[in-house]
């Protein structure tokens, strides 16, 4: 009986020794996100990381924090309303740290403007204003 106790001892410690080394360890992905004009951080930008679908928000410093994060190839993607989305790419080591600063630029105007015609003639001014 005593034998059994010290074997089942050993196949414990053994056990959770290879479940540890064995185990994939994970890594994060953390950075900033500013505007392109003049390096300010954008505060409350969201920020995507795909295939694994989490999202972030950029706190009062731009800067934003995934944890947790296996490793793989990842795209990192920064939005803020009324600016262009930027994306970037980056492959994350097994317990790696990467690092992905991302920049802002404004969007253009986009106005859609509808012509209608009733196919009688009218005049585009009026004598007299």
């Amino acid at each position: 009986m005593r034998y059994i106790s010290k074997f089942l001892i050993v196949l414990i410690v053994l056990l959770t020794f290879f479940s540890i080394s064995f185990s994939q360890s994970s890594g994060s992905i953390s950075g900033k996100v500013i505007f392109g004009g003049n390096s300010r951080p954008l505060s409350g930008a969201s920020v995507k990381i795909l295939p694994i679908n989490r999202t972030a928000t950029a706190d009062n410093d731009g800067r934003y924090e995934f944890t947790g994060v296996p490793a793989g190839r990842y795209t990192v993607i920064a939005h803020y309303g009324g600016f262009e989305d930027a994306t970037r790419v980056i492959v994350l080591v097994e317990g790696g740290n990467g690092s992905v600063d991302l920049s802002l630029t404004l969007t253009g105007v986009k106005e859609q403007v509808t012509v209608t015609a009733t196919g009688d003639k009218q005049a585009a001014f009026v004598k007299g204003y």
